[in-house]
């Protein structure tokens, strides 16, 4: 049996550690900007709703997550969450803040820092890392995992030149959605800024299943497709049964389905791209491809497998050879496929997007040190593909490599390439690659997701799947 004194000291260093799985939360808005200014801090601010499924599981995992909470005391951090009328009472602790304290910080958040569009609507979830002046470091709408968020907070500190900073955990890696000072700017008509609770789902479903449901019904199917539930999931799978009964007639309203999974679904929605990765239509197989790299999950990576294994058509490859990269984060396996493509393969568009690819699999070491040797000693697109690929992965250790290119190359398209990849690799959004990535990877495809902006935006059905935004397009219901 365990002696008191024994007792007695284990108590208090339990009572003088961090709460377990909880931050350490300040409920007041304005003590936190006292205290970040006279402190030169990193302020946190977490705004979720009560009940929505991503809001919950962040609180649940990321929050409770060793290397988030290590973290976490090194910023001021401030709860700014909602809840439907008459749930204040269900609403969790966060630290000493009450249902009041929320009301107050959201309303400063929304004011000063959050993007509200005329209906009043704001993205939720939404976490956002200030500097010490109220200025917006990064912020990520929606999905955050723990390791997403551990690298948001290293970043965040980073920016705001911290030099000792916690260990971030070990898997940590930017979130897709990540904007770099900035915050999203949501549609005009979204009523809602995040995906459907069970109480608005079903009754959405229900309307919905009263009528035929055709592209005209966007909005409503963005909606039940932003929701990650598995229910949201299998009835849009039976729409899309229900429209190939219609042939050739119907093709252009699937392709903007899954086209619309790349850009909005979670990962819930990952079998419904499995089910078409053999399609006959070497054009939504295309698209597939793309959904997989835009959500970039490893639970993809068995299927983009064997999509690449059986795919015959040379138009479609590089699009899997993506995918392949995105679903692989960290992989050496898939990094030496990828090298060897890249190497070897009679399809030139296949190595330039092996080269590409590998910048999802980063940080993984042979992948590194592969790509900074072809960004040195390559040249033409095969070296700007190497370049770009670095700063996709967004590998911070290839900046000298990337300094000294500047003073060597001297093909515009090159110093382009280089300079933009050294602003990302600085701190800018992903966004500024999309150009010198769309002029050498010979896809017909766009990416938001990857290329995340902070306006957010919904593609237009027409055209059989057009996702573009005002370049190249899909290419609709054509066969192989």
């Amino acid at each position: 049996m365990r002696s008191l004194a024994t007792l007695a000291a284990a108590l208090l260093l339990a009572a003088s550690a961090p709460a377990q799985n909880k931050l350490d939360w300040t409920p007041d808005v304005d003590q936190a900007l006292e205290q970040a200014a006279a402190e030169s801090g990193v302020l946190f601010v977490s705004i979720g709703f009560l009940g929505d499924l991503r809001s919950e599981a962040i609180r649940k995992e990321a929050f409770s997550d060793k290397a988030v909470i290590a973290q976490a005391q090194q910023t001021i951090n401030v709860p700014a969450w909602t809840w439907a009328i008459g749930d204040e009472k269900k609403l969790p602790a966060f630290g000493e803040a009450e249902a009041v304290d929320h009301a107050a910080n959201l309303a400063y958040a929304t004011s000063n820092w959050i993007t509200v569009n005329e209906l009043g609507t704001f993205a939720v979830p939404q976490h956002v890392w200030l500097d010490a002046e109220g200025q917006v470091l990064l912020s990520v709408p929606w999905e955050l995992s723990a390791a997403e968020m551990s690298w948001c907070f290293d970043e965040a500190l980073r920016l705001a030149g911290k030099q000792e900073r916690p260990a971030p955990a070990k898997e940590a890696h930017p979130p897709r959605r990540l904007l770099l000072g900035a915050v999203v700017s949501l549609l005009e008509d979204d009523e809602f800024g995040r995906g459907l609770t069970e109480d608005e789902l079903e009754p959405t479903m229900a309307r919905l299943k009263k009528g035929f449901v055709t592209a005209r019904n966007r909005e409503d199917i963005a909606r039940i497709m932003f929701t990650p539930d598995e229910d949201g999931a299998k009835f849009l799978e039976q729409q899309i049964g229900l429209w190939d009964f219609g042939g050739p007639a119907t093709a252009g309203i699937i392709d903007f389905m899954y086209g619309l999974i790349g850009i909005l679904a979670p990962v819930e929605y990952l079998e419904l791209l499995e089910a078409e990765i053999e399609s006959q239509r070497a054009s939504l197989r295309a698209i597939v491809a793309v959904g997989y790299e835009q959500i970039g999950h490893p639970d993809g990576l068995k299927a983009v497998k064997k999509g690449l294994r059986a795919e015959d058509e040379e138009e479609v490859r590089p699009e899997w050879v993506r995918a392949l990269g995105a679903c692989a984060r960290g992989d050496k396996s898939v990094a030496k496929q990828l090298i060897k493509l890249a190497e070897k393969d009679d399809n030139a568009r296949v190595q330039i997007n092996a080269i590409l690819a590998l910048g999802h699999v980063l940080p993984q070491a042979d992948a590194r040190d592969w790509l900074a040797d072809q960004a040195s000693r390559a040249s033409g697109e095969r070296q700007r593909a190497a370049v770009l690929a670095l700063a996709l992965g967004r590998e911070r250790s290839a900046i000298d490599t990337l300094m000294a290119l500047q003073s060597k190359v001297k093909l515009a398209d090159t110093v382009a390439a280089v300079d933009a990849a050294l602003r990302v690799l600085e701190g800018a959004n992903l966004f500024e690659l999309e150009d010198a990535v769309r002029a050498i990877d010979g896809s017909d495809y766009a990416r938001p997701r990857l290329y995340y902006r902070p306006k957010m935006e919904l593609p237009e059905p027409e055209g059989g799947g057009d996702f573009d935004r005002g370049g190249r397009g899909g290419r609709g219901g054509d066969d192989d």
